[in-house]
């Protein structure tokens, strides 16, 4: 739909109603009606409603957009009168009170509207004598909570639970015949002798065994959120079939169509379980966050309303049969993944962390403990006394504030809490619970499903026990130094933290691009070619021979800014050339590339130091966006002039977003747009991350808005695609002040790094190490330990906090360091090698038993390794993950200090629970950027 015509007020109200309305709503025909043909200012509504959709013309007066617009409804609908009898205001006054300046308008105005168009037909039913009419009009009234039991009759029971409750909307209402209905008019359509006949002839030679149908059910798969219309069970002598075929709710469109089979011993496996699997496998109708998009329009499809009862059994049938053909590969496909479906049929939450699972068991507790509360996500915590569990369920005290005072079996939140341990499922990894306080449920987990969990590790890899998130593609922006300018002390923390994101969020299967947005666009580099070709003015072609190195480079920069405001004439000729720069001429190009070329030989060598890989897309990258940005933004009203700049006005903020300087030039808030729309549509990013110091808040809030506005980002935070921004506070030195050098220079990450390497290899040869080890030995090591020490002593503070630079302090061997934690890591590889035993063969034959409290202690902090990596995401806060691999190394003294290892019945069991520990400490060195050392 192109609504460039549309005057801004009226574009905004149309903008925020398609952005926003709770059902999919569209708009069509728009057309002129005004002396001015060039506004449009009719459009006609699509409104899905029950199985087809109902259409409103909708007039605005574009000569006077605050005027409120009319609603024209269909010819059949006569009796409608919203707004009641001859009065001309509906009862919420919403035409009344209009404004259209507020863009929420229209949107309120609809969604009032469809509520009462909803109670009219409501009304009507009970006026119609036709019983399939008033089925028509009755099953997809939207209502929100119902709870359905379908049976399959009386001849067999349904395999597996089909006993669901709601958690989303469902589309149709519950009405006491609704089912006999809806079996008396779908078996009309399958159920006849020679229908049935046919069908189970045609559908036995591809299966290779008889079959036979079943009664039809009617079922809601809660996770997809649609209506399962037509769906048949067929038993297949030791195995079971399950075709079933779902339409959505807008008429004649197919959602989708799946294949399971379930083995006699999988009964019990909830079917949305298996159709999960095939339908992540198979189907290509979900989008990258599980939610259905509407497939093509298939006007022959076989169960459309159109077709009458026996051409609607025919289509059925010779769809099925065609989907039969692949029966068999989709058999072997599902048979390949039994073990897990073994292990599921025995407990069906064998999946994700300690705390993920235990909220699938609460889940199931609270559904069954207050059925009516549908939208109640469990509150899960580790408990914070361990004497009284491991982890606790806290739901108990809020669902009392929501039924204190309705008709409810509870008298306090005690009893509730009291449902909620009753009605938990059984399973292997719980070893009891009990009660605390007003209702807290506390568990205790098995300490045998703890080890299991921890050998499965072992066996499949750590990668195993990596979070699962929500989103799938994510840029990472961080670091982002300055054209010609050295890499300083500032940069360290966006480099490292920024890294340690990403590396999080690739480890939990999320494709990271990694962007260095590089300062290399702006008034600068005029200044820097003037002084260039004024320095060499014969000069042909520009190369680093000419300036040098980045150490030159940053002395050349001074000397040009000097020039630059110290002369009038040069500023001149410096302005000029940034003319010529964005012209393209060929000479100012090639000096600008060749500027940037120095540069980044110079900070390349900082990241191959850090270990930190990025891909370069600077300001440069995205100028040439920034015109279009800007049009659609100015398309949307957003942009206004302002005391001769291009601004956009944000709601609580003193002072616009300037995205067009007085001049006509771009600023950082243009090329930030730019790039955000670039990240959005192109590149397709649902998360992007942006890590910058906590001065630029402000902006990035600022920037935020206005892509919400503009409808770029969603207006909920909690929804993808979003946007965030990582503040980090000031490297400090220990006078309490930014960090310099003495002569009040900023320090140079280069410098920084050496030195603390240098520190390092003094520290190692104090100890004798140059006489044990190679040179290379040592270098490496010292590299490691120095590198990590300083990465470390950042990301273990809160990253919104100033924290205080010390090298005496990172490279303590003692406390919270870097330093402590490799050699404390380099300990256990050493007990590993001193006991002589193979620990890849003990993984294949020993077993893991957590008899001792110490190494039970140790076993559940291993354990809960995923929840603390998922939260640091979550949160994008990398200190949770250095306070956990601290916490594992003091844990893991505690169990070496009270459990003999080497020499010990127990050896075998302690042996694979150290090479446990040394696993999830290499993987933590890793999400952080530390290179681990195996000996010390």
């Amino acid at each position: 739909m192109a609504i460039d015509t549309v005057p801004p007020l009226i574009s905004a109200q149309i903008n925020y109603l398609i952005g926003h309305s709770p059902f999919s709503v569209k708009v069509e025909q728009m057309w002129s009606g005004c002396k001015n043909p060039n506004f449009l200012d009719r459009f006609t509504l699509v409104i899905p409603y029950c199985l087809d959709n109902i259409k409103w013309d909708i007039t605005f007066n574009a000569m006077y957009p605050l005027a409120a617009p009319d609603v024209i409804f269909g010819p059949e609908d006569e009796g409608f009168q919203p707004y009641g009898s001859g009065t001309g205001q509906s009862s919420k006054n919403s035409l009344a009170n209009w404004n259209s300046r507020d863009p929420s308008q229209l949107h309120s105005l609809i969604v009032e509207l469809r509520d009462a168009y909803m109670a009219y037909q409501r009304r009507r039913i009970g006026e119609i004598d036709d019983e399939r009419v008033k089925f028509e009009i009755s099953t997809m009234l939207s209502r929100e909570g119902i709870e359905m039991h379908m049976s399959l009759g009386t001849d067999k029971d349904a395999p597996g639970d089909i006993h669901r409750k709601y958690t989303y909307r469902c589309t149709a209402e519950y009405l006491p015949n609704l089912e006999q209905m809806v079996n008396t008019q779908v078996k009309d359509a399958v159920s006849s002798i020679e229908i049935r006949r046919k069908f189970i002839q045609s559908l036995a030679p591809h299966l290779g065994r008889p079959i036979e149908a079943d009664p039809v059910w009617l079922l809601y798969i809660e996770q997809w959120n649609f209506l399962l219309l037509d769906f048949i069970y067929l038993s297949y002598i030791a195995d079971s079939i399950l075709f079933y075929v779902a339409s959505s709710v807008e008429s004649d469109s197919l959602l989708q169509l799946a294949c399971c089979l379930l083995e006699n011993s999988y009964t019990s496996i909830l079917l949305t379980r298996c159709s999960s699997y095939l339908g992540e496998k198979y189907s290509t109708h979900f989008n990258a966050h599980g939610a259905p998009v509407k497939s093509p329009t298939l006007s022959e499809y076989p169960w459309s309303r159109r077709w009458n009862s026996s051409e609607k059994a025919d289509r059925i049938f010779d769809f099925l049969a065609d989907v039969a053909l692949n029966f068999k590969k989709l058999r072997l496909d599902f048979r390949a993944n039994t073990s897990s479906l073994t292990n599921m049929a025995n407990d069906q939450r064998m999946a994700g962390s300690p705390r993920q699972q235990l909220a699938k068991l609460f889940e199931e507790s609270l559904r069954l403990t207050i059925p009516e509360e549908l939208d109640i996500d469990p509150a899960i915590a580790p408990c914070q006394n361990p004497k009284f569990g491991d982890y606790q369920c806290n739901n108990a005290m809020g669902l009392w504030s929501k039924v204190k005072g309705k008709s409810t079996q509870f008298k306090n939140p005690q009893q509730i809490g009291q449902a909620i341990k009753a009605n938990l499922p059984s399973s292997e990894m719980l070893d009891g619970s009990s009660i605390a306080g007003p209702g807290f449920v506390n568990v205790k987990l098995s300490g045998q499903w703890i080890a299991k969990s921890i050998q499965n590790m072992l066996m499949d890899g750590i990668e195993t026990w990596a979070p699962k998130l929500s989103v799938k593609r994510a840029v990472v922006d961080f670091s982002s130094p300055n054209i010609a300018k050295e890499m300083h002390v500032g940069h360290l923390r966006s480099t490292i933290i920024g890294d340690t994101l990403a590396r999080m969020l690739e480890y939990s299967n999320v494709e990271v691009l990694r962007r260095n947005h590089v300062g290399d666009w702006g008034t600068q580099f005029g200044m820097l070619i003037e002084f260039l070709f004024e320095k060499f003015p014969s000069l042909e072609v520009v190369n680093d021979q000419a300036i040098g190195d980045l150490e030159d480079m940053l002395a050349f920069y001074k000397a040009s800014k000097l020039r630059f405001d110290s002369d009038p004439d040069f500023k001149e000729r410096a302005q000029r050339a940034v003319v010529s720069l964005q012209a393209g001429e060929e000479k100012y190009r090639k000096a600008w590339a060749e500027i940037c070329k120095i540069s980044r030989t110079g900070y390349e060598k900082v990241y191959e130091h850090l270990g930190v890989e990025l891909e370069e897309k600077g300001e440069s990258f995205y100028n040439p966006y920034i015109p279009n940005a800007l049009e659609l933004l100015n398309k949307k009203g957003l942009i206004e002039e302002s005391e001769g700049a291009r601004v956009i006005f944000i709601e609580g903020k003193k002072i616009p977003l300037i995205v067009v300087k007085r001049d006509g030039g771009y600023n950082y808030a243009s090329t930030d747009l730019a790039a955000l729309w670039y990240r959005l549509n192109e590149e397709k990013a649902e998360w992007i991350i942006y890590v910058t110091d906590v001065g630029q808040r402000e902006h990035f809030e600022m920037l935020f808005a206005a892509a919400k506005r503009a409808g770029w980002l969603p207006a909920d935070d909690k929804t993808y695609p979003k946007a965030s921004h990582v503040g980090f506070g000031l490297v400090l030195g220990e006078d309490g002040k930014r960090f310099r050098t003495r002569s009040t220079e900023t320090v140079k990450l280069v410098d920084l790094l050496i030195e603390a390497k240098s520190r390092c290899k003094t520290a190692l040869i104090e100890r004798g190490k140059d006489k044990e080890w190679t040179g290379e030995e040592l270098d490496k090591t010292a590299e490691a330990v120095g590198y990590g020490a300083v990465k470390y002593a950042d990301l273990k503070n809160n990253r919104t906090t100033n924290y205080t630079f010390s090298f005496d302090q990172m490279l303590n061997d003692k406390g919270n360091t870097a330093v402590y934690l490799l050699y404390a890591h380099a300990r256990i590889c050493s007990i590993i090698r001193k006991s002589g035993k193979d620990i890849e063969e003990l993984k294949k034959v020993g077993k893991i038993d957590l008899a001792h409290p110490d190494e039970r202690v140790l076993g559940l902090h291993l354990l809960q390794f995923a929840e603390v990596v998922e939260d640091s995401c979550t949160n994008l806060l990398p200190n949770g993950l250095c306070e956990y691999l601290y916490n594992l190394s003091e844990d893991f003294t505690g169990f070496y200090t009270n459990c003999q290892v080497v020499g010990s019945a127990e050896e075998t069991s302690r042996l694979l629970l150290c090479e446990a520990t040394a696993v999830v400490m290499r993987k933590c060195f890793h999400l952080l950027g530390i290179t681990p050392v195996y000996k010390i």
